[in-house]
């Protein structure tokens, strides 16, 4: 989207459901929000390990962690089948 500006229209051609499509899109202008001052940081990150296996994205508030703790610098890539990791 280099060299385009506010209001210049792209037109796509596209396929959904087998159907052909013609779309037209006209740029606007997204304004930023200001970054915000952060105090108080810890380099590092804190993880729960869960084990299992879904066929969607569990609550895990109502699921208890196979293994949690914190990292103060990145920790190795962990290899496994059927894991799901969160990083706070």
């Amino acid at each position: 989207l280099m060299g385009l500006n506010k209001n210049d229209k792209i037109n796509l051609n596209i396929l959904r459901n087998d159907n052909p499509l013609d779309i037209e899109i006209i740029l606007g202008e997204l304004n930023l929000i200001e970054p915000v001052e952060q105090k108080e940081l810890t380099p590092g990150i804190n993880y729960r390990v869960y084990n299992g296996q879904w066929d969607k994205l569990p609550n895990f508030n109502e699921l208890t962690s196979s293994n949690e703790g914190g990292q103060r610098k990145y920790p190795q890539i962990l290899r496994a089948m059927n894991l799901m990791i969160i990083m706070d």
